[in-house]
């Protein structure tokens, strides 16, 4: 069966284990640690589901570690594929700096995305979590 909307979507992942909150186009699920944990977005954008995950807020980081912290981030996306870094909103020009989420995002093609794939891009992100906390420590921040 082919993963093609948010409903189907959220039905797998609830056959795994999480609790689901699902709007028209989105599934958002809590992944990590049990007290403070992340928020993963998926959401459909036509024949895509772009996977996003919050680990902080630039103003979070101190602003003395934020460009070794930017530069770890570039190069632990060779690390941590298919999940890359980003910072979303910082060329908007709307959005002051310190509240541009850094996330970890991914994208999947709908056409025929089935189950075996779905279990992996979330197997990575936790992965790619854990990575990204000890990237945060650099300036002395974790979530």
């Amino acid at each position: 069966m082919t993963i093609n909307t948010p409903s189907l979507l959220a039905s797998l992942l609830e056959s795994r284990g999480h609790a689901t909150e699902v709007s028209a186009d989105s599934v958002f699920i809590s992944l990590g640690v049990e007290k403070t944990p992340f928020t993963a977005g998926f959401t459909f954008h036509g024949n895509l589901l772009q996977i996003t995950c919050q680990v902080a807020q630039l103003g979070e980081l101190p602003k003395d570690a934020v460009a070794q912290i930017s530069l770890a981030a570039l190069d632990a996306n060779m690390q941590i594929s298919p999940y890359a870094f980003a910072v979303i909103g910082a060329s908007e020009g709307d959005t002051e700096i310190e509240h541009c989420p850094l996330v970890l995002t991914d994208t999947l093609l709908t056409s025929d995305l089935h189950e075996a794939e779905i279990s992996f891009a979330v197997d990575k992100l936790l992965e790619a979590l854990a990575f990204s906390q000890e990237l945060l420590t650099l300036g002395g921040s974790s979530h």
